[in-house]
């Protein structure tokens, strides 16, 4: 209690003297008028924060902003404050848009200010020491870079930006009147050298021209502009343009002092791209690039290092800029490296292995389909008149050379980039296209194709048998880290016919219950329609996995079962519905919807004539068959149904 005594005390007494006539004294007063930015220190914690604002003096009344950035005890804010100095002394009252008040004792240093402070709001009191340096311009060196004549600054970082954001606190009668940073409309020269102060040439992302209206240092405005933004975007592309000396060209040649089109590149384009096109500090190579309308109108990427769009430039313009950069691609010999460079690298990578979601292609053996009918929405297709015959066939041997410098990555890469799209980078399938991870003839459906319609896969023609082979022996190591499972096996050797569910797909046979795959998968089915797998293929131990496997869907069919053993297991000889019928061998299978429990059971017990042997069949299993068939006998009720 009587520290809030003392506290409301303290205030009172310094509004009085805040306001109190000093006589002949003002005539004595020092001139305050300037920015700072220097800490507040806490007393007791010894916690420090940045501040950061301008103080105006006019004779011994002060007034103007100071910004405090976050503490433990409160979030960063700003500051109205109000007062007088007298001689050397100092004293400012102020109150955030929070209720918090701050008090500060100061006095006049060599550099700037420094003195005790309170910060009070119901409930909290705070003491400490602040200090303030007086500042003039960014600590870049010899007083900021030199402005220059641009259309750029003009078009887009005047109108767009500083007379919006900045000019209603930052001109001759704003608030921020007293810094160093001034918007003057109607003078944009004038502007861009009050810009240039506040711009870290040795540093740019540091320049307080971005990280002030950004807030990341304290603000006496707050936070004006959005990390990523167009408005940030474009002043970015501003400081960067001043730091590469190129926003109106350097004296003495280079960029900006050739032709118009050499100027045009300079002035919008060098100052991340480079003078050479090839790119700066991570910004990319487009040297080559042919497709530069969408970027220039639209703008690309998020974020710092995102692209802003240019409305500056017209249709005419652009098309300016790509015949430039037409020239400077074939000046360098339009090489496979700065054409897949330019246009390919972005999003597929330098080193081809594909940059986030966007696939790997080092080692893709059809660029030129890609190329020319683009992938989806996000790669789009290139004409002719943009990437001749001859460019994509440089692009393809460029790839070809980073495929066998792969080396022991290589099955990874020719997988990746021939198959990983549809089949998922762990082979087991993208958006219903089948598990390929255990599959093990792939030969001909590499080389010929397979299927029809949109999902179709296309033949590989470009890829050797050597290639498939690799492919193959890639598979085989998936499907051996994965444990060579039953049901992995099944998926990648017999779903893509059988389905999912073993039930059967597009007329091919229903095996969920099959009790005997061993003799199909040896000696295959339908004239080769089912191909035979040999023991190396898959071996008995592989076999046996996938019965298990169908065993336990099997075992899960619930009352679908009896149907489920009888499709399975004899309708492929006896008919859908056991009225008789003939398999694709021509074995011909007689009706059996109305034979009793007994001769049902000595045939599949002791396979008459051309029928196999079923000693895998339960008692209760020949019962369910049985019972089944019987609806269809003449009388019954339908089967299964």
């Amino acid at each position: 209690m009587r520290i809030a005594v003392r506290t409301r005390a303290l205030i009172l007494a310094l509004l009085a003297l805040a306001w109190a006539p000093d006589g002949d004294a003002a005539s004595a007063a020092v001139d305050l008028t300037a920015s700072y930015e220097g800490q507040v220190t806490v007393a007791h914690s010894q916690e420090t924060a940045d501040v950061a604002g301008a103080l105006q003096a006019f004779g011994s009344t002060v007034t103007g902003t100071l910004a405090l950035g976050a503490m433990s005890m409160s979030a960063s804010t700003i500051y109205t404050m109000q007062g007088r100095v007298r001689r050397r002394r100092v004293r400012l009252v102020g109150a955030s848009t929070d209720g918090t008040r701050l008090v500060w004792l100061g006095k006049v240093t060599a550099d700037g200010l420094r003195g005790r402070a309170l910060l009070a709001r119901p409930g909290m009191k705070v003491r400490g020491r602040m200090r303030l340096t007086r500042r003039t311009t960014d600590s870049s060196g010899g007083g900021g870079p030199p402005a220059c004549d641009n259309s750029y600054f003009t078009d887009e970082v005047m109108p767009k930006v500083l007379v919006p954001v900045c000019q209603a606190c930052h001109s001759a009668t704003g608030q921020a009147a007293m810094t160093t940073f001034r918007v003057t409309p109607g003078d944009p020269l004038a502007t861009q050298a009050s810009v240039a102060l506040h711009i870290n040439v040795a540093n740019p992302d540091a320049s307080r021209i971005l990280r002030k209206p950004l807030n990341l240092i304290p603000h006496g405005g707050g936070q004006r502009l959005v990390a990523g933004s167009p408005e940030e975007q474009i002043l970015r592309h501003w400081v960067d343009l001043v730091v590469q000396g190129v926003c109106g060209g350097p004296p003495g040649g280079g960029p900006g002092s050739g032709s118009p089109e050499q100027q045009l590149y300079a002035d919008n384009c060098a100052s991340c791209h480079g003078d050479d096109a090839r790119g700066l500090q991570g910004r990319p190579d487009i040297r080559c690039a042919v497709k530069i309308h969408d970027p220039v109108r639209l703008g690309k990427g998020t974020g710092p290092d995102a692209m802003p769009k240019f409305d500056n430039l017209t249709d005419a313009d652009i098309t300016t800029l790509a015949g430039y950069l037409a020239g400077l691609c074939d000046a360098s010999g339009r090489t496979g490296v700065d054409l897949y460079t330019s246009n390919c690298s972005t999003c597929h990578g330098a080193d081809a292995r594909g940059v986030g979601d966007n696939p790997n292609v080092r080692c893709s053996s059809d660029v030129n389909d890609a190329v020319r009918s683009g992938k989806g929405s996000d790669m789009p297709a290139y004409s002719s008149a943009e990437l001749s015959n001859a460019d994509v066939a440089s692009i393809e041997a460029y790839l070809a050379g980073l495929c066998t410098a792969s080396g022991i990555d290589r099955p990874a890469d020719l997988y990746e980039s021939n198959c990983g799209s549809c089949h998922g980078a762990d082979a087991r399938g993208v958006q219903g296209r089948p598990d390929v991870r255990c599959a093990v003839k792939i030969h001909d459906p590499v080389r010929l194709g397979q299927g029809t319609g949109p999902d179709a896969m296309p033949a590989f023609a470009n890829l050797s048998d050597a290639d498939i082979a690799t492919l193959a022996g890639y598979l085989t190591g998936l499907c051996d880290a994965s444990g060579r499972t039953g049901v992995d096996l099944y998926k990648s050797n017999c779903g893509a016919c059988h389905a999912a569910d073993g039930r059967g797909a597009n007329g091919d046979p229903n095996v969920r219950c099959a009790v005997d795959i061993a003799d199909a998968v040896r000696r295959g089915r339908n004239a080769g329609a089912m191909p035979a797998f040999t023991a190396i293929e898959l071996s008995n131990a592989d076999v046996t996995g996938v019965q298990t496997y169908l065993d336990g869907l099997c075992a899960a069919s619930g009352p679908d079962r009896p149907a489920d053993l009888y499709v399975s297991n004899c309708a492929s000889c006896h008919g859908p519905t056991g009225g008789g019928g003939r398999d694709s061998s021509g074995v011909h299978g007689p009706e059996i919807q109305c034979q009793s429990a007994g001769d049902m059971s000595d045939a599949i017990r002791s396979g008459p004539d051309e029928m196999p042997s079923y000693p895998r069949f339960s008692a209760a299993d020949i019962t369910a068959v049985t019972d089944y068939l019987h609806g269809y006998c003449v009388g019954g009720g339908g089967g299964g149904d």
